[in-house]
């Protein structure tokens, strides 16, 4: 049972510490996307602004994220951000703020990579036989009891395990969830 959760790194900030905990169906090759998603997801997944000076504004918890994450906003727009690659870049077409109702937020935008290698490698790994230069994504965080409903071939015993372990331990936990999606619909 153990073996269905991959845990990727636990990282520290003067501010806050955040541990990665990620399930998937034991997929080698969907594990090596992982890592990447969820940096994406905690980089572009927030409520953050700029201000003309390119001071952060918002959460504390957000901005250190934003600070450990490789993606930055670019050009002073919160709807658009860079990885520090260069090669990969996030724009925001659609914003849902987090609510307390909902209990999470969601961002659906465009990834688009320069190297279409990377990107036809990535989309393979995801299932996706279409390949375009630009893929739609919805990426999404929230608390873990509203995000299991989410998630599909994830063990809920083993899942409400884990979550109920790290709270143990004192962090603060966020459920992250990727999906690609055509936006032509």
């Amino acid at each position: 049972a153990a073996s269905d959760v991959y845990k990727r790194q636990v990282l520290y900030n003067q501010e806050s510490k955040w541990m990665s905990i990620v399930f998937h169906e034991q997929d080698k090759e969907l594990s090596k996307i992982l890592p990447y998603l969820s940096d994406l997801i905690m980089g572009c997944c927030n409520s953050l602004s700029v201000t003309s000076e390119g001071s952060l504004v918002g959460d504390p918890m957000e901005k250190s994220i934003q600070q450990i994450s490789s993606w930055r906003i670019n050009n002073f727009c919160e709807n658009n951000y860079q990885h520090k690659d260069q090669l990969s870049k996030f724009h925001i077409l659609k914003r849902y703020p987090f609510s307390p109702e909902e209990q999470r937020m969601t961002n659906i935008g465009t990834l688009s990579l320069k190297d279409d290698t990377q990107l036809n490698s990535m989309l393979k790994q995801c299932g996706e036989n279409k390949v375009d230069k630009e893929i739609g994504l919805v990426i999404s965080k929230g608390s873990p009891e509203i995000m299991l409903q989410f998630f599909k071939n994830v063990d809920h015993n083993i899942y409400k395990h884990v979550v109920y372990q790290a709270t143990l331990l004192g962090y603060r936990i966020l459920a992250l969830g990727a999906k690609t999606c055509d936006l032509r619909e």
